[in-house]
């Protein structure tokens, strides 16, 4: 940062440099707020390194470099240049030709090269090729015109539009004998700006060359001042009177498609008021110049005094043109003559804005390299428009010259397949649709891959080729012998335009797994700074190579992730691709870690990774936040650790996701993480790694609800954790394994279970897996109709959340609300259940919240509000509606049919109940919940039969699994139904119930389960 600070001053040659404008070119856009501190670090290293405090100097708003009066080699270069020019003007060939390479000398390679030092860059080199053209005419006065002609040469390729170094070139070829190449120079010239420009070349060219073809005596001894004076007497044209209109606009793109949105933009921004600027920007191919040229087309009427056009070249394998070619040619097509155009470029734009002052035109500046390419080719007058094209976003023309930008993305799918239809007929495209469909999508919607798609494609099916581009898209993606129609071609120029690091990451992002990329992660990719990683993101946003689709997350075309690969495959060496990606792995797992330590901190998780501190996450929200919008990105590392290794990444990232995607309800991602990961497990042999993907997938099977399963891989997992040593690991596995002999009605399995669970996490000191367990029995318990036992259990495991300072004792918070409510202290319970819904929402404990939303219906259903609880099981439906996770799914239809029948809308209540019957499967709760709701409905219904039909079926259920409380539910449905028809049968169902009543503690009339 130093040697552009030392730039920056440099360039403004001792004149002071405003902070404000160090600030933005150091920094190339909004500098961070610590950037005043940061630049007056850098000036003090930047003293010490020139060995002289005194050398910068602070000039109240900013500094001044202090320069001696022979040191600085731009001084020095323009003094030589002045006195060459002295010498030539007074005939002293020698001394001119001397101090020229005097001066020429002194460069190395570009001014300021790489350094944000504006337009002085190109004001010094367009000085540097100016003088090499007069070095080169000095040579040619000299007789030496081999040494002239081999750097006319290079000077012709650089610009091909300077006319006077085409005439100086053709001198030099006619003066070693070469007659042939000096016609054919002209030729040349003359094809480029009819072709291009639509000019013919200026009177000195057309003098020299008729000279030549008509052997002109003079041609021998000419001097190179004097060229112009070749011309026969009588052939010398006349100036122009009227100025000639340009038409330079190249031909429209036939079948042009789509962007109606973009070209209304266009004419909004460009038929305002005053000189109107618009850039187009984006992506290589994306169409471009084929929007601005159509739009100039369809606008030509507005602008009858011209349309200018010029391919800057940018991007292009030939030189980009500098500001003062382009302005000569302008001027040229206005009718200013050749040896009337200031060589001077800030002159040459003053006289073209004169030029342009009172007329009507459209310039369109295509291919736009850097600002400092357009801004002196900008009209100023107030009926012209700047239609501007480049990769990069030019955002300087919009701060400095209220140019507003029209970023170009890929076509849309309606328009790319409408491309593709008019470019190979749309009988084609209708004999193979999915061919068609897939071609597009391979194509990435990008016109220019369309085209050259469809230009491939004059023969043969569009099945094969698209088989073909399956394989190799950038190979594919070209036409062969036209370097400018090729896909790899075009990303390869932009590319090669970033710097070093930013192509580093640019490639490096070609390998990542994930579909986006921010500062952190791609400061991990690469082993830089986090705000180094973000201006780099910056600068491939800039050249679009990436694109921020959201605040401070990057992603890439899909073709140019593609080429992105591909450059890394070639210029990464496979041990440094490897290493990248693992300390991309490393930065996700410890953020993960972090992440779900925040949002799920009852969670018995792998021991944390070593290494390097875990980032901190400022609250709840910015964890979860984080965590869905990388989510995507984080199950691609569990495949691609999987596929690639190393393959502990697999499971380690697995586990840590387990508890965040149970919670929020991501069935299908914990299904694949936990299926990858075992495999993963599996191919590395260790117990560890099985262990935590088998305690993963059981805990996705059972959220699914298959509990055979969800019990073989909690036994499989414990069994692996026991051969690993994890004890946490075997807690859970033991933990998990309880919760599924619960769910099948296996209570005192459940229970032996939890126990050992229990006594694991106390031994080794886990308060948060002890809080979990004592919970885990609180449930077990209030299902085998023990209330008190189960309400002790439950405030036990609120006290050892607490004492752990771990969050997560809301669950056993709401479950005891419930089961103070049960055993008539309804007010407290209401209250406990209120406290775990804030927390559950706080948190964003998506499944935890319908739960207790359930409860609360539940609850406010038996204290006689039945509008709250109406309003409460809407809420709770619509959290748990769109879940795989069945149980919580069909416990919410319970309570909602509880609420449908005590409202009166008994066939509702009873549509409710059979959904939950059916959704409960094999779980017994659950269905003996259901079955009790079905014969309460029957009962308000009238229907004693049906009503004894469901009672005796709940009882089967409820009987043989030791659910007391729903046994004495089902018995007090029996003793109503049974009254008319056996009233003895009817007495002893009711005294059975109410003995169960009074064991259990329970008091209100109905009840289901707490979650």
């Amino acid at each position: 940062m130093q040697a552009r600070l030392l730039a920056l001053l440099l360039c403004h040659d001792g004149r002071p440099v405003g902070t404000d404008a160090l600030l933005a070119s150091l920094w190339e856009g909004v500098p961070p707020p610590t950037a005043r501190k940061t630049l007056q670090v850098y000036v003090h290293r930047l003293r010490q390194a020139l060995g002289d405090p005194a050398r910068v100097v602070h000039t109240g708003d900013g500094y001044a470099i202090v320069l001696g009066a022979d040191e600085f080699d731009v001084r020095r270069f323009g003094a030589a240049v002045d006195q060459a020019r002295a010498a030539r003007r007074h005939g002293d060939l020698a001394a001119a030709a001397k101090l020229f390479h005097e001066a020429l000398g002194l460069w190395r390679g570009d001014a300021y090269a790489g350094a944000p030092v504006g337009s002085e860059a190109s004001r010094l080199a367009d000085l540097r090729d100016t003088a090499r053209e007069e070095s080169a005419a000095v040579a040619l006065d000299l007789g030496r015109p081999v040494e002239a002609g081999a750097d006319l040469v290079a000077l012709a390729r650089e610009h091909p539009y300077r006319e006077t170094v085409r005439a100086l070139l053709m001198l030099a070829l006619l003066r070693t004998g070469r007659q042939a190449d000096a016609l054919d120079v002209y030729r040349r010239a003359r094809a480029l700006l009819v072709e291009e420009l639509g000019v013919e070349p200026a009177s000195t060219l057309r003098s020299l060359h008729a000279a030549i073809l008509r052997g002109d005596p003079r041609l021998a001894g000419v001097a190179t001042a004097e060229l112009g004076e070749l011309a026969e007497p009588d052939s010398r044209p006349a100036r122009p009177t009227v100025a000639p209109t340009p038409r330079q606009l190249p031909a429209d793109t036939a079948g042009f498609t789509g962007r109606a949105a973009e070209l209304d933009e266009l004419d909004t921004i460009l038929r305002g008021p005053g000189p109107s600027v618009a850039v187009v920007s984006g992506i290589p191919g994306v169409g471009k110049t084929a929007l601005a040229v159509h739009w100039g087309h369809l606008n030509r009427g507005r602008f009858p005094d011209g349309q200018l056009y010029v391919d800057l070249r940018g991007y292009d394998d030939r030189p980009p043109l500098r500001p003062g070619a382009v302005l000569a040619v302008f001027l040229r097509a206005f009718g200013v003559p050749a040896d009337e155009v200031p060589t001077d470029q800030d002159e040459a734009a003053a006289l073209y804005r004169s030029s342009l002052a009172e007329r009507k035109v459209l310039v369109v500046l295509d291919n736009a390299g850097h600002l400092e390419q357009v801004r002196p080719l900008l009209p100023g007058g107030p009926d012209c428009a700047a239609l501007v094209t480049s990769r990069d976003q030019l955002a300087g023309l919009a701060v400095r010259d209220g140019a507003v930008r029209v970023p170009l993305d890929v076509l849309p799918a309606g328009d790319a397949a409408e491309l593709l239809r008019g470019a190979i007929g749309a009988g084609r495209v209708a004999a193979e649709p999915g061919a068609a469909a897939k071609l597009v999508a391979l194509c990435g919607h990008l016109p220019l891959a369309l085209r050259i798609a469809a230009a491939q494609l004059t023969e043969g099916d569009i099945g094969s080729y698209v088989a073909a581009l399956s394989d190799d898209r950038l190979t594919a993606l070209q036409v062969h012998g036209d370097s400018q129609a090729a896909v790899r071609a075009a990303f390869g120029l932009s590319y090669a335009r970033r710097s070093l690091l930013a192509r580093r990451l640019f490639r490096l992002f070609g390998v990542v797994p994930g579909a986006d990329l921010t500062a952190p992660a791609a400061a991990a990719l690469t082993g830089a700074t986090a705000g180094e990683a973000a201006r780099l993101l910056a600068e491939l946003a800039d050249g679009h190579l990436v694109e921020q689709h959201r605040p401070g997350r990057y992603v890439a075309h899909d073709l140019l992730r593609v080429y992105a690969a591909e450059r890394a495959g070639v210029e990464e060496p496979e041990p440094d691709r490897r290493q990248a990606l693992d300390r991309l792995a490393d930065h996700y797992l410890r953020t993960v870690v972090a992440a779900t330590r925040m949002v799920s901190p009852q969670v018995i998780r792998l021991p944390d990774p070593v290494g390097t501190p875990a980032p901190d996450f400022a609250d709840h929200a910015a964890a979860t936040d984080w965590l869905e919008a990388e989510r995507a990105n984080l199950l691609a590392l569990v495949t691609h650790a999987a596929t690639h290794g190393p393959y502990r990444y697999a499971w380690q990232f697995a586990d840590a996701l387990r508890g965040w995607l149970h919670r929020r309800l991501y069935v299908t991602d914990s299904l694949v993480a936990s299926r990858t990961a075992l495999i993963a497990a599996r191919r590395a042999g260790e117990p560890i790694g099985l262990a935590a993907s088998f305690n993963c997938l059981a805990t996705v099977h059972w959220q699914a609800n298959h509990t055979g399963l969800a019990l073989r891989y909690f036994t499989e997992g414990r069994v692996n954790a026991r051969a690993a040593g994890w004890a946490e690991g075997e807690s859970t596995a033991l933990y998990g394994r309880a919760i599924i002999h619960v769910l099948r009605g296996a209570g005192p399995v459940a229970a032996d279970d939890l126990e050992q669970a229990l006594a694991i996490n106390r031994r080794n000191g886990s308060a948060r897996g002890e809080a979990i367990c004592l919970n885990s029995l609180a449930v077990l318990h209030f299902e085998l109709g023990d209330l008190h036992l189960a309400a002790g259990y439950a405030a036990d495991s609120v006290r050892a959340y607490s004492s752990a300072s771990a969050v997560g004792g809301a669950v056993p918070t709401a479950n005891l609300g419930e089961m103070k409510h049960l055993l008539g202290a309804s007010d407290a319970g209401l209250r406990l259940l209120a406290d775990a819904l804030a927390a559950h929402r706080a948190v964003g404990n998506l499944s935890a919240e319908a739960a207790a939303l359930a409860s609360l219906a539940s609850v406010h259903a038996d204290r006689g509000d039945l509008a709250r609880a109406e309003a409460l099981v809407a809420a709770a439906e619509e959290l748990a509606g769109d879940t795989r996770y069945d149980r919580l799914r069909v416990d919410v239809l319970n309570v909602g049919g509880t609420v449908d029948r005590k409202l009166g809308r008994l066939a509702e209540a009873d549509r409710r109940h059979r959904e939950a019957l059916a959704r409960s499967g094999r779980q017994p709760y659950p269905r003996a919940v259901a079955l009790i709701g079905l014969a309460r409905a029957s009962l308000a219904a009238g229907d004693h039969a049906a009503a004894r039909q469901h009672a005796e079926a709940a009882r089967r259920v409820a009987g043989p699994a030791g659910y007391r409380l729903l046994d004495a539910f089902a018995l007090d449905v029996l003793s109503k139904a049974l009254v008319a028809t056996d009233p003895p049968a009817a007495v002893t169902a009711r005294e059975d119930a109410a003995a169960i009543y009074r064991a259990s503690g329970y008091v209100w009339t109905e009840a289901v389960a707490p979650s």
